[in-house]
């Protein structure tokens, strides 16, 4: 339930049904589903490394953070990691484990 809460807050609404397909390796053909299936795995993925003790004191560390989004990300199809400047229509890569370097607009 915690990945179907936090990709909603992203906009990315995938059901609880689809989420245990994605753990099952059952993947939709249609692109847009199949990257949000790819998403909740990734999502599933680093919260049981975390929750199995991965970070190891360092929770709240820049370090810690920067490890989460390296292993989210890395798990992500590419599509997913670009983010649009909703001003200039600007796509811009997220890296993997590293911080941006300019600033964000919802």
């Amino acid at each position: 339930m915690n990945c179907y809460y936090s990709n909603l807050i992203e906009g990315h609404d995938t059901h609880p049904v689809d989420i245990e397909r994605a753990l099952n390796k059952d993947y939709s053909t249609d692109s847009r589903e199949r990257n949000l299936l790819l998403e909740a795995r990734a999502y599933i993925s680093v919260q049981t490394w975390v929750d199995g003790g991965g970070l190891a004191g360092s929770e709240t560390t820049a370090n810690g953070i920067m490890e989460i989004h390296r292993r989210f990300g890395e798990l992500l199809p590419d599509e997913l990691l670009w983010a649009e400047d909703p001003d200039t229509g600007e796509r811009i890569r997220v890296i993997p484990g590293a911080f941006r370097e300019r600033d964000v607009k919802a």
